[in-house]
């Protein structure tokens, strides 16, 4: 199932795609994103459900590369 802005009403569209939880774009977009999100809110760890893990892993692949 993938999600959808209309996902969480209580917030705007803005405030949607600034979830930390939410990665939107290519591999290197959404690796830059986990990156930017390590250094704002410190995150050192990730989980991806078991489901995701084979779509997820070249996001991983380029995140280690920068």
């Amino acid at each position: 199932m993938r999600p959808h802005l209309g996902d969480v009403p209580h917030l705007t569209e803005e405030e949607t795609l600034d979830l930390p939880i939410l990665l939107i774009g290519s591999v290197k977009e959404m690796a830059d994103q986990l990156r930017a999100r390590r250094e704002r809110y410190g995150f050192s760890y990730l989980t991806a459900l078991e489901p995701a893990m084979e779509t997820f892993a070249p996001v991983m692949e380029e995140r280690r590369g920068g």
